[in-house]
């Protein structure tokens, strides 16, 4: 009788791993499909950058990388 509720936990163990997996795949496959526009944007050494930044910041942009003066923005399209 042990026996069989040893073989149960295995099985039950297996089924939830792969339910995992499966779900971690799918997410994987939804993130991958998304889709992006990028900005950029250059500034000037007068003017405030960390304000130029949190108005596109506003707007649903996020940095996606910065060089001296010039920052790549990205948002998802909907």
């Amino acid at each position: 009788m042990k026996k069989n509720y040893w073989w149960l936990m295995v099985v039950i163990a297996l089924a939830a791993g792969l339910m995992i997996s499966n779900l971690l795949v799918q997410a994987q496959e939804n993130e991958s499909k998304a889709k992006w526009e990028y900005k950029l944007i250059t500034v000037n050494r007068t003017s405030n950058v960390a304000e130029t930044l949190n108005k596109h910041a506003s707007d649903g942009w996020e940095l996606v990388d910065w060089e001296a003066t010039s920052f790549i923005l990205r948002r998802e399209i909907k």
